[in-house]
Order: structure tokens, then sequence, then C-alpha cells
């Protein structure tokens, strides 16, 4: 069905695609060895009508001595999380 919704916003980069987001973030807490990971630090606003709740990341360069807060993923090795995700539905 979500492909299908996709494949209707006759969007060319969505046709034929779904994105696993979900899938992704488990294989990141379960394989972090597959992701490239930078120190970031995360900013919610918490005002606005259309942006409350919106997510800002400043990813850290390290020149201005703050510390990163968090991590982000900006790289994944897409067939080692494809073969995890394949392997564990198999396995069900």
């Amino acid at each position: 069905a979500w492909i299908g919704y996709l494949d209707a916003q006759d969007r060319l980069e969505h046709r034929g695609t779904c994105p696993l987001h979900d899938p992704l973030a488990l294989v990141a807490a379960l394989r972090p060895d597959l992701f490239t990971w930078l120190g970031a630090r995360l900013t919610v606003s918490g005002s606005g009508t259309t942006q409350r709740g919106a997510v800002t990341v400043d990813v850290m360069s390290g020149s201005d001595g703050e510390t990163a807060r968090c991590c982000v993923a900006s790289a994944v090795d897409a067939a080692g999380a494809k073969r995890l995700v394949v392997w564990t539905i198999g396995a069900l």
C-alpha cells in the first residue's frame, strides 16, 4: 500500500521504492559499525505554528570547543544493512 501511495505522488525518485526508516533504526542499534557517525547538537523548536517540534541538526566541526550531545548517522553500508534485514526476516 505504501509503495502504491508513493507511486501515486508522481515523484520519480519515489517510484517503486519504500523508505525503511524503522528497520534502519534497528540496524543502527544492532550494528552501529555499519554507519558513519558525526557528533552533533540537536535543537527542537518549541514555538511557532508550523515549526513547532522541528529538529535542527548542527553537525560539530570541533572548532568551537563545544561537546557534541549526540551522534547522527551520515552514511550507511547499504548492502550490509540490507543483508541484516533480509537475514532477520528470513529467520522469522
